[in-house]
């Protein structure tokens, strides 16, 4: 396999730019950075040839492993290869275009005040010398430069950012950086007071969510939508926890409860003012007083606009004895198949433990 490097001012040196240290190297695993030195040794002592078997022996490495670490030196621009070999990226040219970039980066920031300029360029060196020990990649500043421009972060917000994404151990490109700029974008974050109430909403989602989640018992995470739910019970409508946990009291009861039935019945208290406890316990409690002076009962159940169950709730159902059911029953096995969905929604408790009883004889 050939090598060759791309025509360089220091073609004589194995001296490597800052380009390397900043952008490249921790993208490298441990062969990968061995072999990429090898080859930029083997290439200023004149090497023009060598055979992967040769780099193998040298490097104490499979061939295999120094076919996965040339893929990730040519996915890193390090190298490319060709129909002869490789040729070795010249560092030295990226690291002049970047420092011109870098130089022109300030010309956008002349039409803002000189006062916000300093401020942005303070933060922009003080995230340098905090996250990247003063060795920021170029991609940052850009990406740094767009956020400003776009999102109109102020500097503390971008500074809080890199914060965030150092917590999480996600420094290592900037996507992670950019989705969490998008996302503080969306919610209308610009100055970092609006940060300070995002952050204050968003754990007071996570704490009740995850309340929530314990009190019914589920073992998977809250999807989106779920969530949607509960941020509008805790931010939008403020109502505590101990409310949301006498809706959830009141919405187990019912066996097809679900979080948008729980949804319609504090939907039902917020049009009704209510925002204590006390308030909700003393209007269920008159609600159900009212049903029993008009002669019926109260179900528990809530419509789609929060209302009580309809006027069939108002009416005694007749209550069957054992045998009556027995009798009703006994000509389910001349019904269609479909039949035994419906049946099974009228058969009474002690029906559905008997046939649990003899399953289990």
């Amino acid at each position: 396999m050939k090598i060759a490097r791309e025509k360089s001012e220091n073609s004589g040196s194995f001296e490597l730019p800052l380009y390397f240290v900043r952008e490249c190297m921790t993208r490298l695993d441990g062969h990968a950075l061995k072999l990429y030195l090898w080859l930029l040794a083997a290439a200023a002592s004149g090497r023009e040839a060598l055979e992967e078997a040769e780099l193998a022996a040298a490097l104490s490495l499979s061939g295999n492993e120094v076919a996965d670490a040339l893929s990730r030196l040519v996915a890193g621009g390090l190298i490319a290869l060709d129909e002869d070999g490789l040729v070795l990226t010249d560092l030295w040219a990226i690291e002049r275009e970047n420092k011109r970039a870098l130089q022109g980066r300030i010309s956008p920031l002349l039409a803002v005040d000189p006062e916000l300029r300093q401020r942005r360029e303070a933060v922009i060196r003080q995230i340098s010398d905090t996250f990247f020990q003063g060795l920021m990649p170029s991609y940052f500043y850009r990406e740094i430069d767009r956020w400003f421009e776009q999102y109109k972060f102020d500097p503390d917000v971008v500074y809080a950012l890199f914060q965030e994404a150092k917590q999480y151990n996600k420094l290592g490109s900037s996507s992670y950086a950019a989705s969490i700029a998008a996302n503080w974008a969306a919610n209308g974050v610009h100055s970092f007071a609006e940060l300070s109430h995002y952050f204050d909403r968003y754990n007071r989602l996570k704490s009740v969510a995850e309340r929530v989640r314990k009190k019914l018992r589920l073992r998977s995470e809250l999807n989106e939508y779920q969530l949607e739910l509960i941020d509008r019970w805790t931010n939008e409508w403020a109502f505590s926890f101990e409310i949301i946990d006498e809706a959830l009291r009141r919405g187990s009861l019912r066996s097809s409860a679900n979080l948008q039935y729980i949804d319609r019945i504090l939907q039902e208290w917020k049009n009704a003012g209510l925002s204590s406890l006390a308030e909700v316990q003393a209007f269920e409690q008159k609600r159900s007083q009212r049903f029993r002076e008009q002669g019926g009962r109260s179900t528990g159940g809530y419509t789609a606009k929060g209302s009580q169950a309809g006027p069939a709730a108002n009416f005694e159902q007749r209550r069957y004895e054992k045998s009556e059911i027995e009798q009703l029953y006994s000509f389910s096995a001349e019904l269609p198949e479909n039949v035994g969905a419906a049946e099974s929604l009228l058969q009474p408790e002690w029906a559905e433990e008997e046939a649990q009883n003899t399953s289990r004889g």
